[in-house]
């Protein structure tokens, strides 16, 4: 191979492998799996709410939001003893729109391109629609997104769905020792008045009605400069090759 070729073969291969290096700046700020540490067999027992399996923060129900541990979520890797929360007693069908649920304080000072995802599955009864919402305060919270709506009932027994919030279009919420997020049960959209059932052919209810999480991951997404800088390097060496 001539030796243009093998240089310029050789600066392409330092590109990609700068790209991966992009990739893998990603880290795990903070995760819950919700199970027992250490593991009694239980999968109806879990870890203290504020005590993560991966760094630091806490996790609280709110809007009188009660919780117990059940089987958790295909997600976590565990291949035993898995947990999640199940959350109960939620607000009658026509009271306290987006009051109750979960609240998680993360600090994520140093670290930026917040992304929050957790898997959830309701049983029939439960409200279908969810907002996540987002402080910076720790204090007011904003609607990050309109509200969700969870597809299938019936527990974390063959039914995972993960949802996914990327904050990194919102400055505040990086290197903030304060932020926060809720997940709140919503009323309908359609009707903006009343819960509507995760379930068809049934109604809402919030003393019986349980909505399940699991593997709640707060992460610092990949920064962009280390590419951006590989390249920039990149070119000017393929600028001073050419000229030679």
């Amino acid at each position: 191979m001539p030796l243009r070729r093998v240089r310029l073969s050789a600066w392409l291969t330092m590109l990609s492998l700068a790209a991966v290096c992009q990739h893998c700046s990603a880290a795990i700020i903070t995760r819950w799996d919700f199970n027992s540490n250490p593991p009694d067999g239980n999968v109806t027992t879990g870890a203290v709410l504020n005590m993560p399996a991966v760094g630091a923060g806490s996790v609280n129900v709110i809007g009188g939001v009660t919780f117990t541990y059940q089987a958790g979520s295909s997600a976590d890797p565990a291949a035993s003893d898995n947990s999640s929360v199940s959350t109960a007693n939620y607000p009658a069908a026509t009271s306290g729109n987006k009051s109750a649920g979960l609240e998680v304080a993360v600090s994520t000072a140093g670290f930026s391109g917040i992304i929050v995802s957790y898997d959830q599955q309701n049983t029939t009864k439960a409200s279908k629609y969810w907002t996540f919402q987002y402080s910076t305060d720790g204090t007011s919270f904003t609607d990050f997104a309109a509200p969700y709506a969870v597809a299938t009932a019936g527990g974390f027994s063959g039914n995972v769905t993960t949802y996914r919030f990327n904050l990194s279009s919102i400055p505040a919420v990086n290197n903030d020792p304060n932020f926060k997020f809720r997940i709140v049960s919503t009323f309908d959209p359609a009707s903006g008045t009343s819960y509507s059932p995760t379930g068809t052919g049934t109604t809402y209810s919030g003393l019986t009605g349980s909505a399940l999480f699991d593997y709640l991951t707060v992460e610092s997404s990949p920064a962009p400069e280390p590419a951006s800088l590989a390249f920039a390097g990149f070119a000017g060496a393929l600028l001073l090759h050419r000229r030679r």
